[in-house]
């Protein structure tokens, strides 16, 4: 009886084991297949979709530099929009804080800017309009509305190649002049001679770092969302035999906050990655469109320093109902948050927050935010 027993128990345990693998082999498909999957957006979509959500970084602190160091410091955790929004614990104590809770605030920038992917599909949100620029300043112009905001961006190509080097043959022709003029011994000859032999050889060798990064396009802009201006510069370099792409966006009203976003396409995966710059504090996140069969994921990574979290958001209906669900990976800590968008007495959009991790939940309303921008923009910005 008790061989049986152990037979027995032996034969579940297999089976547990090989149930685990068999789960873990389904999570690793899982994200395999989501890699697959990714979204490449075409030249046009990219410039707008990398203007729009710099432009939403910018915006929603543009005007609060006091809350910068809260908004983009993965540590803090206590933070203006935490303090100002209720909070209901469900099977938390007071003093217990969910590891989410410290990035939860950028987290809730880029859910709201990217949500309408999920709501109406890339194309459908990208839809844009190629027009005559209206402002004479620049060459080209197009115009693409989200969520109601017009987004107008004009831009110009440009090549400074030829500028370059008649600036670069004034010098080298002024400095030989000067040279020339001050040259009194044989030995001072000589010296310049070698030194300008040697700044040849540097010259050559700079030629052929140039040659190696190769630029495909350079572009300079002008984004304007309700009147409220942008700068914009983008070009591509070819960078380790890559392709890659790059759009810089900057506050009009303080240089010194810019949004930089390099577009990468590694074995036909398209990403974005993001590096802000606001008040000097420096962040790098990356973004990623998937396609699961007619809906839109949104996969998103932040770093901070050598820690790194991910995040996957993606729409769902669950009782008639459509949530959206995070799941998120923060070192060891992994959790589920379900987020429900509703309407409060005013009329404003709330997201709440259901938090479930590491068998504690928690629940956390944030509003959808006032707009920054002097008033002028309309849900752009938290």
């Amino acid at each position: 009886m008790r061989k049986i027993i152990s037979l027995f128990m032996i034969m579940f345990l297999l089976v547990l084991v090989g149930c685990s693998n068999d789960s873990a082999s389904k999570s690793t498909t899982t994200e395999s297949v989501d890699e697959l999957n990714t979204i490449t957006l075409n030249d046009n979509q990219s410039l707008a979709f990398s203007a729009y959500l710099s432009s939403g970084i910018l915006s929603s602190i543009s005007d609060e530099p006091s809350i910068s160091n809260i908004m983009f410091n993965h540590t803090k955790v206590n933070s203006l929009f935490l303090s100002e929004t209720t909070t209901e614990d469900t099977e938390t104590n007071g003093d217990d804080v969910l590891g989410v809770e410290s990035e939860l605030d950028e987290v809730n920038i880029y859910f709201d800017k990217l949500k309408v992917f999920m709501d109406n599909g890339v194309d459908s949100t990208l839809s844009i309009q190629e027009e005559e620029s209206t402002n004479e300043a620049y060459d080209k112009q197009i115009t693409y509305t989200i969520e109601g905001v017009i987004y107008t961006l004009y831009y110009s190509y440009i090549n400074d190649e030829d500028q370059d080097v008649e600036e670069t043959t004034t010098t080298e022709e002024e400095t030989t002049t000067t040279e020339e003029t001050t040259t009194t011994e044989e030995e001072t000859t000589t010296t310049e001679e070698t030194t300008t032999e040697e700044e040849t050889t540097t010259e050559e060798e700079t030629t052929t770092t140039e040659e190696e990064t190769f630029e495909h396009f350079h572009i300079i802009g002008l984004m304007v969302i309700d009147g409220v201006e942008y700068e914009l510069e983008g070009y591509s370099v070819l960078e380790d035999g890559e392709e890659k792409i790059f759009f810089e966006t900057v506050d009009r009203e303080n240089s010194s906050n810019y949004v930089r976003v390099k577009i990468k396409n590694e074995e036909g995966m398209q990403k974005f990655d993001l590096v802000s710059v606001i008040d000097n504090v420096k962040k790098r996140s990356n973004v990623k469109l998937i396609q699961e069969d007619n809906d839109v994921k949104v996969h998103i990574r932040l770093f901070d320093g050598e820690e790194t979290s991910f995040y996957q958001f993606k729409k769902i209906v669950e009782d008639d109902k459509t949530l959206y669900m995070l799941n998120y990976n923060l070192g060891d800590i992994k959790g589920v948050i379900k987020i429900f968008v509703t309407t409060d007495e005013n009329g404003e959009i709330v997201y709440r927050y259901q938090i479930n991790e590491g068998g504690k939940s928690k629940h956390i309303e944030k509003g959808k935010g006032k707009n920054k921008n002097k008033g002028k923009h309309k849900n752009t910005s938290l």
